[in-house]
């Protein structure tokens, strides 16, 4: 796993070992970056698909987060040990 921040940007990325459906053994490779507005605001943009895939095999996802939301996920991953 690497990963990378600044005061308005996180990225992770990572290969992970899974099962499929239909339990054969694969490979996913992902990635996540969050970047903060200035307001609190976040936007999570996210990856996933084969290592080496190039983008267009990937899998993408978007999710915006309220500043309200940000502040709950930071208590939350602040809680776990």
């Amino acid at each position: 796993m690497t990963g990378r921040s600044s005061d308005e940007e996180l990225h992770i990325s990572g290969s992970w070992p899974v099962s499929t459906i239909d339990q054969i053994p694969s490979v996913v490779s992902g990635s996540l970056l969050v970047t903060r507005d200035p307001d609190g605001a976040a936007l999570l943009t996210g990856t996933v698909g084969a290592p080496g895939a190039p983008p267009e095999d990937c899998e993408h996802f978007q999710f915006v987060l309220s500043p309200g939301d940000v502040r709950r996920l930071i208590d939350f991953l602040s809680s776990v040990r």
